[in-house]
């Protein structure tokens, strides 16, 4: 049984590049040039790099290639430094980054399982010594997120806030404010789940004295003067949508039942 096939990596790696490309429009074009720190990519070198590095996937598992030699992938990233560098300009790399990645993003959907689990073999010393097509191309997606890691931080030091920052912090007041409405567009593709906070138990050193348990006093039963009347309901069995919603005011009566699902 497939659980993660063609079509959700399609899914995936479209909303990775949407938010590369957000990023991509926000930091303004007399940034580019900027570099976090000296002997790094710029800006500009960064974006280039994610919209054409995806390129030469594309002939290795079109075309079924099972091995791949340093001599082959020594010239495809010739091929790739090259198309890199013809993008000049921050309307280049923007028009780079949507064409290829609609382009990248349908040629994952259209691959079959069974050449997702085709191999493919690499000379030593890589290891492993081989990979699955499947691996490879969720390889795409995990390079852009680290890339896209590289530029959120230098958007801060550029004094932006990023985009999927800003979502959550407004998604944040909105359920602070005790709005049962749903979270903004932009923080519905990536919601991460808050742990419960829990108090750390300290550590005993290993031979150290135990410590006696100290036991609460016995209270005395009474015997009750009347029958015991009918045990009160909770919260959640006298509101069926206790709990249920995106903010603290999900049992609000005006939410109606699962309004705020």
């Amino acid at each position: 049984m497939t659980y993660y096939g063609a079509k959700d990596m399609q899914a995936s790696f479209d909303t990775v590049r949407k938010n590369t490309i957000t990023i991509a429009e926000e930091i303004p074009a007399d940034k580019y040039g900027f570099r976090a720190a000296p002997g790094t990519k710029s800006v500009a070198e960064l974006l280039a790099h994610l919209a054409v590095a995806p390129n030469w996937q594309i002939e290795v598992h079109d075309d079924h290639v099972s091995h791949i030699d340093f001599a082959f992938f020594g010239a495809r990233m010739a091929t790739t430094t090259a198309a890199e560098q013809a993008l000049a300009t921050k309307d280049d790399i923007l028009r780079a980054l949507v064409e290829g990645g609609d382009r990248f993003a349908t040629f994952l959907g259209g691959l079959s399982e069974a050449t997702l689990q085709e191999r493919v073999s690499f000379p030593p010393p890589i290891q492993p010594e081989t990979k699955t097509r499947f691996e490879m191309l969720l390889g795409v997606k995990e390079h852009e997120m680290h890339h896209r890691g590289q530029l959120m931080v230098i958007e801060r030091m550029l004094g932006i806030v990023p985009h999927l920052t800003r979502a959550r912090e407004a998604f944040r007041a909105q359920s602070a404010g005790g709005s049962c409405a749903a979270p903004p567009s932009a923080w519905r593709s990536w919601q991460p789940s808050t742990p419960a906070r829990r108090t750390p138990i300290p550590s005993v050193p290993r031979g150290a004295p135990r410590q006696p348990r100290s036991r609460r006093p016995s209270r005395p039963r009474s015997t009750p003067s009347s029958p015991p009347g009918p045990r009160r309901r909770t919260t959640a069995a006298r509101e069926p949508n206790a709990g249920a919603g995106w903010g603290p005011s999900s049992t609000d009566p005006r939410c109606g039942p699962n309004a705020c699902a």
